[in-house]
């Protein structure tokens, strides 16, 4: 996402940090903004130090939990695709299959495409484990109180097999 304003913004920060954001542990895009009082600088960078500092799963699911405001996320972290929308699922994020394989994007004209195309359920955190393909999905919370959002799940088993994992712990919304 570009940003021309060179006004300090407390959600866009004063200079432009370009994706995607890579380390020696991760790759990191980012389409959102974050409403935290403590972030000082872009939210991309804010981001990327606190994924910096995750050296497990639990970790890195903390790091999901504690975001505050609209945002979609891929992160490639130890062989596997994080993937995610904020609770309300106000970014776009669509999966989609092509010839090709699978693919993200956040946005899709499907003129012409012969690919069956489905917008990411904000559900919780997708998996995909790069080297068997799997695909799981850890909840944000129990799937039944989020009954409004089960249609695009089914949407999307059409295009990859899902398997559901216990949802984020409480202990991850600290």
């Amino acid at each position: 996402r570009q940003r021309q304003m060179c006004i300090r913004d407390s959600h866009q920060g004063d200079e432009v940090f370009a994706q995607p954001v890579e380390s020696d542990d991760f790759v990191l895009l980012f389409n959102g903004d974050l409403y935290m009082k403590e972030i000082k600088e872009s939210d991309t960078k804010y981001i990327f130090e606190m994924f910096s500092k995750v050296e497990t799963e639990d970790e890195l699911l903390n790091v999901f939990m504690r975001l505050e405001g609209p945002f979609s996320i891929i992160l490639l972290f130890k062989s596997k695709l994080y993937i995610a929308r904020d609770f309300l699922g106000r970014n776009s994020l669509l999966i989609g299959k092509s010839f090709e394989g699978i693919f993200l994007t956040s946005v899709f004209d499907p003129a012409g495409e012969t690919s069956n195309v489905v917008e990411l359920p904000p559900l919780g955190i997708f998996v995909i484990d790069i080297k068997s393909h799997h695909v799981e999905l850890i909840p944000y919370q129990e799937l039944s109180v989020l009954q409004h959002y089960l249609e695009q799940l089914e949407l999307l088993k059409k295009i990859t097999e899902v398997k559901l994992r216990s949802p984020i712990s409480q202990d991850h919304q600290e």
